[in-house]
């Protein structure tokens, strides 16, 4: 499945609602994205954002790994 920026997003194990800051690979590189391709993270793949006790909380994702909400 292809996501695109802004999609809400969850991970098929659950959890909360997740909407992606970025697919990787579509945009121009900078730090935040060689960040994520340097931890093992490949082109398609997820950054996410989502807030927990009123705190934002950014991270990636493998796609495979979610599905839209």
């Amino acid at each position: 499945m292809n996501f695109n920026q802004g999609d809400i997003v969850i991970l098929k194990s659950g959890g909360p609602e997740m909407t992606v800051k970025k697919v990787i690979g579509t945009h121009t590189s900078n730090e935040e994205e060689e960040y994520y391709r340097d931890q093992g993270y490949s082109i398609g793949d997820l950054v996410c954002e989502w807030f927990t006790d009123n705190k934002k909380i950014t991270d990636a994702f493998i796609a495979a790994t979610v599905e839209i909400a």
